[in-house]
C-alpha cells in the first residue's frame, strides 16, 4: 500500500514538471516566434511600408519572454510560491522594523534634547 502511494506521489510530481517544461517551450514559442518570423519578412519585403506600431510589436512580444518562466514557477510550484511570498513578507516587516527603529531614536533623541533643555533652564 504504502509503494503504491510513493508510486502516485512520484507520478503527480512528474506530471507537474511535464507540464511545467511544456508551459515554459509554449512560452519560448509564443514569445520568440512573432519576432522571428517579423525578421524573416523584413530580410525580403521593404519595411518602410510597415507601420511603427506594428513594428514594435514582436520586440515587445521577444522581451516578454522573461516573464513567463517566474510567472510559471509561481502558479505551478508551491514551494516556489510560498518561498516568494515569505521573501517578500520578510523583507517588508524587516523595513518596518528599522523604520520603527529609526522612529524609536529620533523620540529618544528628541526625549533627551528636552531634558538637557529643562537641566539647564533649571
Amino acid at each position: 500500500m504504502r509503494a503504491v502511494r510513493l508510486h502516485m506521489a512520484s507520478h503527480i510530481a512528474e506530471m507537474q514538471v511535464t507540464t511545467s517544461a511544456f508551459l515554459i517551450i509554449v512560452g519560448f514559442f509564443v514569445s520568440w516566434l512573432p519576432y522571428a518570423c517579423f525578421s524573416l519578412w523584413t530580410m525580403f519585403n521593404d519595411v518602410s511600408e510597415m507601420s511603427p506600431t506594428a513594428a514594435i510589436i514582436p520586440p515587445l512580444f521577444a522581451k516578454a519572454a522573461y516573464v513567463w518562466n517566474p510567472l510559471i514557477y509561481f502558479g505551478r510550484n508551491n514551494d516556489f510560491r510560498r518561498e516568494f511570498i515569505d521573501a517578500l513578507m520578510h523583507s517588508s516587516n524587516e523595513e518596518r522594523n528599522v523604520v520603527h527603529m529609526v522612529r524609536l531614536q529620533e523620540c529618544r533623541a528628541q526625549e533627551h534634547l528636552i531634558t538637557l533643555q529643562e537641566e539647564t533652564e533649571l
